[in-house]
């Protein structure tokens, strides 16, 4: 979803402003630890039809923004932006992630946002009127499985437990500016 400028905000603005508690990951954890269980259950399940591994990283394009509770994880872990050299064969000529190493892992993979927790995995995409449609990495399930529910992500449902996650973010750490901080992304990379 793309943001318009004046809801975009630079990491170090990001950190001026003063939390009223210290932040609270907490229900950004709960929803990665729910999602990094569903992902090694499908992936067990779908044993052999994932081509994606370690140092797979055609699918680790450069975001530009980041809810404010994601930038949190990715800030207080302390691993910096680097540049791997690295390509994509998916996506020639567009940068990738900096959190990328040489070796194409990411170097800050238990922090790492939600949408590259999906990266691969069979996402269901709700079209209003145009019907459901499923999307996945086009070097993953190449056999031509059959997908189970259970081996989707509803990508409706997972936005709405992002938000959620980042609405308690922003509620315990600054309640009085929530209003305030609601619409904001903050910049993760600048291109």
């Amino acid at each position: 979803m793309p943001t318009s400028p004046e809801n975009r905000i630079g990491g170090e603005a990001f950190l001026a402003i003063e939390p009223e508690a210290p932040w609270d990951l907490s229900a950004w954890k709960l929803l990665t630890a729910r999602l990094d269980t569903w992902a090694e259950a499908a992936t067990t399940r779908l044993a052999g039809h994932y081509a994606c591994r370690a140092g797979c990283h055609h699918c680790c394009r450069r975001i530009g923004t980041l809810l404010p509770v994601e930038w949190a994880a990715l800030h207080e872990s302390g691993v910096l932006a680097g540049d791997s050299g690295l390509e994509s064969e998916l996506h020639p000529g567009e940068p990738l992630c900096s959190l990328l190493g040489r070796d194409g892992n990411c170097r800050n993979y238990a922090n790492r946002p939600v949408i590259c927790r999906t990266h691969g995995h069979a996402l269901l995409l709700r079209n209003e009127g145009e019907g459901d449609a499923v999307d996945f990495c086009p070097k993953n399930f190449a056999d031509a499985v059959e997908l189970d529910e259970d081996d989707l992500i509803d990508l409706d449902r997972l936005h709405e437990d992002l938000l959620r996650a980042n609405a308690l973010f922003l509620k315990a750490s600054y309640p009085s500016r929530l209003e305030q901080l609601w619409p904001l992304r903050v910049e993760w990379h600048q291109d």
